[in-house]
């Protein structure tokens, strides 16, 4: 038997305005906030999803497309605040 391996997908993130590719727009968007949990994970919620239905409030990452996305922009260059 032979053992065959399968094709690697690679995805390009040319669409991605951010540094974090792994997070995606949500990384630098005016409208997040993280949440971290008691055991350690960081969860990116969607503000827009307060007010319209259409954004997920915790969407699945890496998130390469957006109509609500709006650019952080902050002196220190840090995303929205993060709440436990």
């Amino acid at each position: 038997m032979i053992a065959t391996r399968s094709p690697q997908i690679k995805l390009s993130f040319r669409m991605v305005k951010t540094k974090n590719p792994r997070i995606g727009l949500c990384a630098d968007c005016r409208h997040v906030r993280l949440i971290k949990s008691d055991r350690g994970s960081t969860f990116y919620f969607c503000q827009h999803s307060a007010t319209d239905p259409k954004f997920p409030k915790y969407p699945r990452l890496p998130v390469l497309q957006c109509s609500g996305y709006e650019q952080l922009i902050s002196p220190a260059g840090c995303p929205a605040s993060v709440r436990k």
